[in-house]
């Protein structure tokens, strides 16, 4: 996909794993588990579950991180992706956070979004990361435990300031994981 390009799927991607996420019934042995603070005009703190998967199927996105926090009814709150294009096995190490429109930009880089509020009867912020990194401290076919620094800005739906900044940052230690029909889970039939 031409660089360029990247820059207006990047949200649209996120929000396919976020609506993915809705209705996601397949569970890990262990959940991987979360925590992030976001900081600007908005500020929440976040805890919930991990997820990841290689090779994303049908999104055009390679490798995916979404993590999830829900509510008492299973109904997902807030969400952060992290996603790349390349479908390489991630590696230990630290990966830039682009908007994917640099001149230098490459498969390796990673792109992110946050929803947050997305039961609010308002609606979500839908938010963009502009840059940061991704630190891959583990990685394994089992587990890949790192820490993301992102910064951008959201949107809001219903309200006077329609952009506002906001940054993030957090740690995970995420699971392999499905972000869409069941049919789709590792191992199902």
């Amino acid at each position: 996909m031409p660089v360029i390009a990247r820059r207006f799927v990047t949200l649209p991607a996120a929000l396919v794993l976020f609506v993915s996420a809705c209705g996601d019934s397949y569970e890990p042995s262990e959940p991987g588990q979360f925590t992030a603070t976001i900081s600007g005009d908005v500020e929440r703190e976040l805890a919930g579950q991990a997820a990841f998967r290689h090779d994303l199927l049908s999104s055009g996105v390679g490798n995916a991180f979404l993590l999830t926090q829900v509510d008492g009814a299973d109904r997902v709150v807030h969400s952060v992706s992290l996603y790349r294009w390349s479908d390489a096995p991630i590696t230990p190490g630290t990966y830039r956070i682009i908007l994917g429109d640099e001149p230098d930009a490459t498969d390796e880089d990673f792109s992110g979004a946050v929803v947050l509020d997305a039961t609010g009867t308002a609606g979500p912020y839908s938010c963009l990361a502009e840059r940061g990194s991704v630190r891959i401290a583990h990685a394994s076919p089992q587990r890949i435990e790192g820490s993301f620094e992102l910064s951008g800005h959201c949107g809001l739906p219903a309200a006077e300031r329609l952009i506002i900044p906001f940054d993030a940052e957090g740690s995970f230690t995420a699971v392999p994981g499905a972000f869409g029909p069941p049919e789709t889970a590792p191992g199902a039939h």
